[in-house]
């Protein structure tokens, strides 16, 4: 009685699909039946790629700006300028007899041109002539000059990192004569005497900048770790400057660093130390200087993430499979070739060429994908555009955490600056830029805008 009773179900199950089929199913009478599984195969030939050539690094132009006002910096020079440039009591002049003279200096002023600062002050002279008569002397002329005296101190370092020399000028903007004898010439050379004197104090006061630069880019090729495993990896490139600047407050100076930076899980790795570059001189630093961070994703790793993304159904029974990554170089230049494995109505393997795009919620996704053969069939004419919609792909280490962790550093290290100076940085947020096919794998890269400002203290700690 089961037996009977089953049989007879699975006989009302079977009509009840039927049904169901014929109500509201693709019909097996259709005129486009469904295709069968590999009714179609791919010769699966692989081509000849020639391999991608290694990339270097993107660069990164770190600029430290210093801003200071008129005010501020003629303050700083005029501490090495006495008020009394000149004093001498009863100097024996020949026939006019003696003279007594005080040269003070008057208001510093200030402007940039070609680079080269220019201080200019007017020296006040009073300067009287007497002449022997016994145990006296009988004053009989008495005049006031005035001379022009200028410091001119160029803004740029030579290629060694040394300064260029300072030079000096004085003219008599009002001269003087006491009863036909003129004594401006004899009191402009004095005052010149008096500047060559300022201007080796000055030269001596200006510290050697060669080992500080020695010393920033040796510590710049040690690894800056962001955890136990992750470190940033730097390779400088140079040090370079530009055009001092003139603004409605002051003036603007600022010397960049440029290095390739890399985020990488090789941190113990042993690297032969790149030596010093001389210092170069570019018209401007870059508009928006920035930290372009460099990881890099293997061809193993994208191939895992893509293939996981990308694997599903498309098309007209077409299945995705699994998806290889590779690199190499078309037409002189580096692209990424996907290999595509298919397993429905079209099965074997397809070859395409992309590009790789920032995606929106972080990491890469193919765009611009196309077939590598012209003759591909029609049947997979959905494949590019099911590979751009899911194929995608992320880095290891998240690139927010870069910012934070440099925020951090960046704010102790802050506390170490010289007393008299106060430093500002700040990273931005990192914005995903447009990533290098390189050999063997991708470089995801990330701008990170930077912000250095170096200013004077007002009051020493």
């Amino acid at each position: 009685m089961l037996a009977v009773e089953s049989t007879s179900f699975k006989s009302l199950f079977v009509a009840a699909l039927a049904l169901g089929s014929a109500c509201s199913g693709r019909q097996t009478d259709t005129s486009e039946p469904l295709r069968a599984h590999c009714s179609e195969r791919l010769a699966g030939e692989a081509p000849s790629l020639e391999p991608a050539a290694p990339a270097e690094l993107p660069t990164s132009q770190l600029v430290v700006s210093g801003h200071v006002t008129e005010a501020e910096l003629l303050a700083r020079i005029a501490a090495q300028i006495p008020g009394t440039l000149a004093h001498e009591k009863d100097r024996h002049i020949g026939a006019p007899g003696r003279v007594t003279y005080t040269v003070t200096r008057g208001a510093l002023d200030a402007s940039l041109k070609n680079g080269t600062l220019h201080v200019t002050t007017l020296a006040n002279a009073q300067i009287e002539v007497c002449k022997p008569l016994g145990p006296f002397c009988v004053t009989y002329g008495r005049c006031q000059p005035v001379l022009a005296t200028t410091v001119s101190l160029p803004l740029a370092l030579s290629a060694d990192f040394g300064y260029p020399e300072l030079s000096t000028s004085v003219r008599a903007q009002r001269g003087c004569q006491i009863a036909g004898f003129d004594v401006t010439s004899r009191l402009t050379s004095l005052a010149q005497s008096n500047l060559d004197a300022i201007e080796k104090r000055i030269e001596r006061s200006l510290p050697p900048l060669k080992p500080w630069a020695e010393r920033v880019w040796q510590l710049s090729q040690n690894p800056l770790f962001l955890d136990a495993r992750h470190c940033l990896r730097a390779t400088p490139k140079r040090f370079v400057q530009a055009p001092a600047k003139e603004s409605s407050a002051g003036y603007e100076v600022g010397v960049g660093v440029e290095l390739g930076v890399e985020l990488t899980t090789a941190c113990d790795r042993n690297v032969a130390p790149v030596s010093l570059a001389p210092l170069a001189t570019e018209p401007a630093f870059a508009e928006q200087p920035a930290l372009r961070v460099a990881q890099r994703v293997d061809v193993a790793s994208a191939t895992k993430q893509l293939s996981e993304s990308a694997r599903g159904e498309f098309g007209d029974g077409e299945k995705i499979e699994r998806v290889t990554l590779h690199t190499a170089s078309i037409a002189g230049r580096n692209r990424v070739v996907i290999e595509t494995e298919l397993s429905g109505a079209t099965c074997g393997t397809s070859w395409l060429v992309a590009s790789l795009k920032p995606a929106p919620a972080g990491g890469l996704a193919l765009t611009d994908v196309s077939f590598l053969d012209a003759d591909a069939p029609a049947s997979l004419g959905a494949l590019p555009q099911a590979l751009s919609a899911h194929g995608k792909m992320t880095t290891e280490f998240p690139f927010e955490d870069v910012a934070k962790r440099l925020n951090q550093l960046l704010e102790s290290a802050a506390a170490f600056t010289d007393e008299r100076l106060t430093l500002t940085v700040a990273v931005g947020p990192p914005q995903l830029t447009a990533p290098v096919v390189t050999q063997g794998g991708v470089l995801v890269v990330a701008e990170l805008p930077t912000v250095a400002q170096l200013s004077l203290r007002e009051t020493p700690r």
